[in-house]
């Protein structure tokens, strides 16, 4: 993005994801968007399609363990996951202390439907760690299967934990709400969800596609709105870019489909008006 600014490019969309950033702060990612935002590029990304994959809960002790109780009331201190056929699943979990100063330790452990253990993250998380466990899931089977994923509270302070397992086919225990993060949660870029362009009212939005409010603790507490708007998906593209071949045209989902959209309306505003400037097309679009 730094190179696309310095090359003069006024529009900039992405569609990427960095679930190794913060996602309760802004962190090297974010200061290269925002860098390029106060050079004057209008910049786009997507919301991601995390909705459903996503958990956002306060740590609460299941009765006797340091085990994360899921539930509450009827205490579950695990959550199952779904792995599709041959599918990988990494499951990474976060909480609201600061990268690079973390002084609250978690662990996060994955379990088959035996309740053996398969996979664990305990890094140590002592003060000058970052609040990150990530495990990785592997089906070896030619058919579904559901895993558990536990958390455990090492050592420390209860906190705001917030769990993705990306490419699950389904998560137990889901918070549609606050699953935008990454530079999709900076107050200055065009975060962009989805609505099928089949949609009879054009107006609702995918299950899938990831929702705010972004909820942010540092370097202070601030709640930011998003996403900013919302874009078509379902639609048809050419086979360009490495897409699969399936003339005459390959239909394409998702917050990638639609974050495009936006940034070209931005181009053609800009056509419009070279005097725009990133807040006020951010505004336009809104």
């Amino acid at each position: 993005m730094r190179c696309l600014a310095a090359a003069g490019a006024n529009v900039i969309v992405d569609d990427l994801a960095f679930f190794d950033e913060p996602f309760f702060g802004d962190g090297l990612v974010n200061a290269a968007v925002k860098a390029a935002i106060q050079a004057g590029v209008s910049y786009h990304s997507a919301a991601g399609n995390e909705a459903d994959i996503h958990l956002e809960q306060m740590y609460r002790p299941s009765p006797g363990t340091r085990f994360h109780d899921f539930l509450g009331g009827p205490v579950d201190n695990s959550e199952d996951v779904s792995v599709g056929p041959f599918g990988t699943v990494n499951c990474i979990l976060q909480w609201n202390d600061p990268f690079g100063g973390a002084t609250n330790d978690y662990d996060l452990l994955a379990l088959d439907a035996n309740l053996d253990l398969i996979a664990q993250s305990t890094n140590s998380q002592t003060g000058t760690e970052d609040p990150f466990e990530e495990v990785v899931i592997f089906n070896p089977a030619p058919a579904p299967q559901t895993f558990k994923v536990a958390i455990v509270k090492a050592a420390g302070e209860s906190r705001l934990l917030k769990l993705f397992c990306l490419g699950a086919s389904a998560e137990q225990y889901v918070t549609p709400a606050g699953s935008i993060v990454g530079q999709a949660a900076l107050r200055e870029a065009v975060a962009v969800g989805a609505i099928n362009v089949s949609d009879p009212g054009l107006d609702t939005v995918e299950t899938y596609s990831s929702e705010g409010p972004a909820s942010i603790f540092f370097p202070a507490p601030e709640t930011r709105p998003k996403p900013d708007i919302a874009a078509f998906d379902g639609v048809s593209i050419s086979n360009a870019g490495g897409f699969p071949l399936c003339p005459p045209f390959c239909v394409f989902f998702g917050t990638s489909a639609a974050a495009p959209h936006s940034a070209a309306v931005a181009a053609l505003l800009l056509s419009k008006n070279p005097f725009l400037t990133p807040a006020g097309i951010q505004d336009v679009l809104r």
